[in-house]
């Protein structure tokens, strides 16, 4: 593919089933017949956390990553992959949540996922995570408070997405808090109950004596009525 510059910032992306979020895939066998998967994600903008991207490409495989390094990412996507067939949508505005369902699948096979993000040049981001998946795996939802955080790695400022309230869309109690990989805390941002509904909050990427955080990687985590997540946030210079 292109070798442009970055401009979108690299991004991640889930895969959904009903209201779960499945970053692994179950082993199933494999069935005869079509099945589908929905792919989950959070616009990333145009420019970082700003504005509106052109277009999206999504490719997918039946086979997984060689390895973790970004050459491998690459390779993946230019050898051993296929643009993913369907309607993908047109970027909307950053954070917003994004959904594409591919169908046709075969029921039961892992497929695996990547997506990129361009401008209207195009210059395109870096590859976002792999993403395994189920065609057709059952459709039985779980709670989940869906947070998300963005842009990843970020310098200034991190925006996070969680679904607060109970699961019968009753006011929820909700802490979100940072902690470096030592296990110390670094700032509180919310311990309150909330409504239900999507809810945002901004990091501004410093403790809680108001001092920028050093670079390196952070736990985020929230504790809400429907368990606990915890995000990994890596901070740069």
């Amino acid at each position: 593919m292109d070798s442009s510059t970055d401009r979108p910032r690299s991004m991640r992306f889930t895969l959904a089933l009903a209201a779960a979020l499945l970053l692994g895939a179950p082993t199933v066998p494999g069935t005869a017949g079509a099945a589908d998967v929905l792919l989950r994600w959070t616009a990333p903008g145009d420019d970082g956390t700003g504005g509106t991207a052109s277009t999206y490409l999504i490719r997918y495989s039946v086979q997984g990553l060689a390895g973790s390094t970004p050459a491998d990412s690459a390779d993946w996507w230019n050898n051993l992959s296929s643009p993913a067939g369907g309607s993908i949508p047109t970027p909307r505005v950053a954070g917003t949540r994004e959904s594409f369902t591919m169908a046709g699948l075969d029921s039961g096979t892992t497929y695996y996922y990547m997506i990129r993000t361009c401008d209207e040049i195009p210059n395109c981001s870096g590859y976002s995570n792999i993403a395994p998946k189920v065609a057709g795996a059952p459709t039985t939802a779980t709670a989940s408070a869906d947070m998300i955080g963005y842009p990843n790695p970020a310098k200034d400022q991190v925006t996070f997405r969680f679904q607060a309230g109970t699961s019968d869309g009753s006011p929820g109690p909700a802490r979100l808090t940072i902690y470096d990989l030592n296990g110390r805390l670094v700032i509180e941002l919310v311990d309150e109950v909330l409504p239900a509904g999507e809810q945002s909050v901004v990091w501004a990427c410093q403790s809680g004596t108001g001092n920028h955080v050093a670079p390196g990687v952070y736990n985020a985590i929230l504790e809400a009525p429907t368990g606990r997540e915890i995000k990994q946030i890596l901070v740069l210079p």
